[in-house]
């Protein structure tokens, strides 16, 4: 069982592997969801594993994914862009606009994930709809997920001073009210 609100591997102080972890709790999230949206019969209201699944998938995706989201866009894309040129900041473009669409597909499948738990079924067109959302959105991240982890959180460990590594922490403390 995965848990929302569990501590997380790395904390403040080490924001960028903070980052990275979240990355894992994504994938995991994104294979539960995808997992119950896959194999979850159309014909009979859904199991209590299948909501308990489905709620947890969809409550990560709704409190806490978006958390992540605002922590690169606010503290490191903007401190990535003053400390790179060229090709990177292509990269970074390339990484906002994968923010923007997964917050498109995600806005759709949390309100088809939100029907089916209301109405406990879900009509066979609107499951192909969410599988489909959820594999581009599996791919996406695959992609966006790969060139973080190798490329740009290694390069921002190291560009960034201490300093500016312990600032982007409290930042994301404060995103978090704590």
């Amino acid at each position: 069982m995965i848990r929302i609100g569990a501590r997380p591997d790395a904390g403040f102080d080490d924001p960028l592997r903070m980052l990275s972890d979240c990355h894992r709790r994504i994938e995991r999230f994104l294979r539960v969801f995808l997992n119950v949206a896959r194999e979850a019969s159309s014909d009979v209201p859904l199991g209590a594993d299948e909501r308990e699944a489905l709620a947890a998938a969809l409550r990560y995706f709704a409190e806490s994914a978006p958390l992540h989201t605002r922590d690169e866009d606010e503290s490191l894309f903007p401190r990535l862009r003053r400390a790179c040129a060229g090709e990177a900041r292509v990269a970074l473009e390339r990484l906002d606009d994968d923010h923007r669409i997964a917050e498109d597909e995600h806005a759709a499948a949390e309100a088809i994930g939100r029907r089916w738990l209301a109405e406990g079924r879900l009509p066979a067109e609107a499951q192909a709809a969410l599988v489909a959302l959820l594999e581009s959105l599996q791919e996406r991240y695959r992609a966006h997920i790969l060139l973080e982890d190798t490329v740009v959180f290694p390069f921002a460990a190291g560009a960034f001073e201490p300093d500016e590594l312990r600032a982007m922490g409290e930042e994301m403390r404060a995103r978090r009210g704590l």
